[in-house]
């Protein structure tokens, strides 16, 4: 299967740049690494090199990409390694409905799994917005992939601004595992931003999760509650052409009745060194995520972009 991945590549990058060959639009090579680690010896991380093209002649906007890579799963056990081919699509369907669509085929030593997202975003005002959403992933640690496990997520999100300072954002979500593990997920953020400080918010952070058992190879507890208090800020420097952001603060965990403090740090960095050439960074910590009260888990990203 190796070799026909390598194939279908090649047509689908020579495909798309022969599209855009006659459009008048961007186009966007990304090149980066995605990445994650905790304190029990278990990481990931993704090389990938992708290429899009968006249609701004079209009345839909279409943007095509392509993405390959590798992404590689590694725990005490040892590791799982998978070749990695996207396709992924993004439309306006109207001035307020748009339509983002993926799908992936991965190809391991001994399962090559078809997975696929798409997503929904009605947004009639700016005042308030609503999303549909549906995914199909691997579960990614080294013993789900052996054991072959996918999760499938359906779900609805809504943002609302109360006022100019208040923005209220929730979300539900079903999880179904191939193990037969079920899961409810159920998120809310409340938002206040300043009027005079818009560089500047505070935000009350929750989400409860329910699951069936505890699965084999991943983090899934009967329930899950985490709240946190965050405090963000955003900085603009270089003539506007980068921003700094980050986002930290304390919060609780309860995992099946039983209470630990946990932490949620992050920054991102974003900009561009010329109109052409860009950088888009992210990287974060929290204790949440396990049982354990010494636990860590990092994750993060790095890409640079090349766009004209």
């Amino acid at each position: 299967m190796g070799d026909e991945m390598i194939r279908l590549s090649m047509v689908l990058l020579i495909t798309l740049v022969l599209f855009a060959q006659g459009a008048h639009a961007g186009n966007r090579v990304t090149g980066g690494v995605e990445f994650s680690s905790d304190s029990d010896d278990a990481d990931q991380y993704g090389v990938y090199l992708g290429y899009s093209h968006r249609f701004d002649d079209s009345a839909y906007k279409p943007e095509w990409g392509f993405r390959g890579g590798v992404l590689t799963l590694n725990d005490v056990s040892g590791s799982e390694r998978f070749k990695v081919l996207e396709l992924n699509h993004r439309s306006d369907l109207s001035e307020n409905i748009h339509l983002d669509l993926k799908g992936k085929l991965y190809q391991g030593d001994d399962w090559s799994p078809a997975l696929y997202a798409a997503n929904l975003v009605y947004g009639p005002t700016r005042k308030w917005y609503a999303e549909v959403f549906a995914e199909r992933g691997i579960v990614d640690s080294v013993t789900s992939a052996r054991l072959e496990y996918t999760v499938d997520t359906y779900g609805v999100s809504a943002d609302y601004n109360i006022t100019d300072e208040f923005t209220v954002v929730g979300a539900l979500f079903t999880q179904d595992f191939s193990d037969g593990n079920d899961r409810l997920g159920r998120v809310g953020r409340i938002v206040y931003t300043p009027r005079n400080h818009d560089w500047f918010n505070v935000q009350l952070k929750g989400r409860v999760l329910e699951s069936d058992f505890n699965g084999i190879g991943y983090f899934s507890p009967d329930r899950l509650e985490e709240y946190f208090l965050l405090f963000g800020a955003a900085k603009a420097f270089g003539g506007d052409n980068w921003v700094i952001r980050g986002l930290a603060g304390p919060g609780i965990q309860v995992i099946d009745d039983e209470n630990k403090e946990a932490y949620w740090a992050e920054a991102r960095l974003k900009g561009w060194f010329t109109p052409e050439f860009g950088l888009d960074t992210r990287f974060g910590c929290t204790t949440a995520q396990a049982t354990s009260e010494s636990y860590r888990y990092c994750f993060g990203h790095a890409n640079l972009i090349y766009a004209w």
